[in-house]
């Protein structure tokens, strides 16, 4: 494994760069000012009461968490160590398509810690018929700074994605990276409210396709020259970074997933507390931020190295 200094504002983080199919991006060339949550505007607030909201029995929520239970075989990491007393924000990655995310853990949570997760997904999953009920039922509302506030100050248990859109759409070579470009809201709500955070590690997901044709291809090829000046291009997929890729699963030729095996880690609760005087300093943020970035990095090497003992392990068993 190598290791890697990363100089960030006169502070040294000895920092794991790669390790087989993983990097953890440090992407400081992208800060600039602080954005909250995701970058919106004119973002209308979820129609659904969110303080009136009460979570679905744990049995019904199964229902749709068993068959993906049963594909995808999660284990879990530090769930156990969880302390439900008191109200956390959940910080995690996302995998491409984002097909699982945080909903497997989130149930897992529901049924062992008594933990509701309310996630803050993109407003683009409301845009979707039938869909948009079922996430609602669940808990889940859209990713805006007014609907965060809502839910820290009625004492809830917060999910966010602070790589959003962008972390889903990966880009060749993008595996367990986290890219989340200037990205600082999830700190500065954190740290506004009180709230502990706890870096959940998701490993496996990325493995489920292979991507044949990424957004910087798309945007080399005659399609993307046409596209560039398009106001579906600038509004909504970012200049053609939120295209999502082309992929293959199963058998290398279909759309369906692989059935490959998901590892997720509970990292250590990181207290707020210290940076209350000044939550809305821009260096308090970046050190936040910068811990809870660490704290997954390790955690992806871990249940990466886990992985490769436990397939080395099953390979053992055949001779």
């Amino acid at each position: 494994m190598k290791i890697h200094c990363v100089k960030s504002r006169n502070k040294v983080f000895v920092h794991p760069v790669w390790i087989n199919d993983f990097m953890l991006l440090k992407d400081k060339s992208m800060r600039l000012q602080p954005n909250y949550l995701y970058p919106m505007s004119l973002v209308e607030l979820s129609s659904h009461p969110l303080q009136k909201f009460t979570p679905p029995p744990v049995e019904e929520i199964e229902k749709f968490a068993n068959p993906l239970r049963f594909y995808f075989r999660p284990q879990y990491f530090g769930i156990d160590d969880v302390d439900g007393s008191k109200p956390a924000m959940f910080v995690t990655n996302h995998t491409i398509y984002g097909l699982t995310d945080g909903f497997l853990f989130g149930v897992e949570l529901y049924k062992q810690r008594g933990i509701f997760l309310r996630a803050l997904v993109d407003n683009m999953h409301f845009e979707i018929p039938m869909w948009r009920d079922l996430i609602a039922k669940i808990g889940f509302v859209k990713a805006h700074r007014d609907n965060c506030s809502a839910l820290m100050q009625a004492g809830e248990n917060v999910l966010v994605f602070p790589g959003g859109t962008r972390e889903m759409c990966k880009h060749r070579g993008e595996a367990y990276q986290l890219v989340w470009k200037n990205h600082l809201g999830f700190a500065r709500m954190a740290i506004q409210y009180g709230y502990d955070i706890i870096p959940v590690a998701q490993v496996g997901g990325d493995d489920a396709f292979d991507i044949r044709v990424d957004a910087d291809d798309i945007m080399k090829s005659w399609i993307g020259k046409f596209l560039r000046d398009s106001t579906l291009v600038k509004k909504y997929l970012h200049g053609g970074d939120n295209i999502p890729p082309i992929t293959t699963g199963l058998f290398g030729i279909t759309a369906i997933p692989k059935p490959v095996k998901l590892y997720i880690s509970f990292g250590e609760r990181i207290d707020t507390s210290r940076y209350l005087q000044n939550f809305d300093d821009e260096e308090n943020l970046w050190n936040l931020r910068d811990e809870v970035e660490l704290s997954m990095g390790k955690q992806f090497i871990t249940l990466l190295e886990y992985r490769k003992k436990e397939k080395k392990g099953l390979l053992s068993l055949f001779g």
